[in-house]
């Protein structure tokens, strides 16, 4: 197995141990681990769980969902070649009055859109001209991200699938430093226990700042 430690890149500097994974999975992989990750996250949410506060700033768990479906409608957005941007509404409001009902409503779409998509084709970026591919990344860690803030707020035990691990890994190691703990992306990174699992180590190094 190919091995990637994050000792050794920009985020390793403060985990106890490395993260080592294999090869970086395909945007076509990751993405369906992502998607089936933060749905089944998101089902398990109690009813009188999605106003509590959540480890992401002052987000709830609701805003947090919010978000998510907004990431969905982004990622379908970037692989049909569309225009997407976030307006300034709170972020719960995509959410709706039932959360899970928002996801599933936007993550069949979404996955439609990556599995018949050109992730090769040259598309405008964030961070400028990028393959789909590259666009599609960051969504893609926001996901799983997102999914340990309402997993953790809403006491549940959240393993990332190791092919959705490794993709997080690879998109955040090959990241600059000053782009990735820029302005709604990754905050400081915090120091993990020594024996935390390789989740754990993840989310340490990409605490998430909300963009609004």
């Amino acid at each position: 197995m190919t091995a990637l430690s994050l000792i050794s890149s920009n985020l390793g500097s403060v985990t106890s141990a490395p993260i080592s994974v294999g090869p970086r999975p395909a945007v076509d992989v990751a993405f369906p681990a992502a998607s089936d990750v933060i749905e089944a996250t998101l089902a398990k949410v109690p009813d009188q769980a999605w106003e509590r506060r959540s480890p992401c700033g002052n987000w709830t768990v609701r805003d947090i969902a919010g978000h998510v479906v907004g990431t969905m409608i982004e990622i379908a957005a970037i692989a049909r070649l569309k225009p997407f941007s976030r307006d300034s509404a709170p972020p719960g409001r995509d959410a709706a009055d039932d959360p899970v009902d928002a996801m599933h409503a936007v993550s069949g779409p979404a996955r439609d859109a990556v599995r018949s998509a050109d992730l090769g084709q040259p598309t405008d970026a964030m961070h400028g001209r990028r393959t789909v591919a590259e666009a599609l990344a960051f969504p893609i860690a926001d996901l799983a991200v997102h999914a340990w803030d309402i997993a953790h707020a809403t006491q549940q035990q959240l393993q990332l699938p190791d092919v959705l691990l490794a993709r997080v890994v690879h998109t955040c190691a090959q990241v600059p430093e000053e782009v990735l703990r820029g302005p709604g992306l990754f905050g400081p990174a915090q120091a993990a226990p020594d024996d935390a699992d390789d989740t754990t180590r993840l989310i340490a190094c990409s605490v998430v700042t909300p963009a609004r």
